[in-house]
């Protein structure tokens, strides 16, 4: 799953680096096990992670404009 604090330190070292760049595509899909597994991981209950996962889904969106279909799965 990747080493673990590398994006943190990435984030300090590079911060111009993690800029998010709004772009338009024909399909989107977003990968809901990733968003899933980085909320739960923490331990939260099924209910209360019900609005961390809906707020990282909604940054993905945001990022990504769709003309033609978004796919979560």
């Amino acid at each position: 799953m990747g080493v673990p604090g590398f994006n943190t330190w990435m984030r300090s070292q590079y911060l111009g680096a993690y800029v998010p760049q709004r772009s338009e595509f024909d399909h989107v899909y977003v990968d809901m096990a990733s968003i899933l597994h980085t909320v739960l991981r923490k331990g939260a209950p099924p209910a209360p992670a019900a609005a961390p996962v809906h707020s990282r889904q909604g940054a993905a969106e945001l990022t990504a404009s769709p003309h033609h279909c978004l796919c979560a799965s």
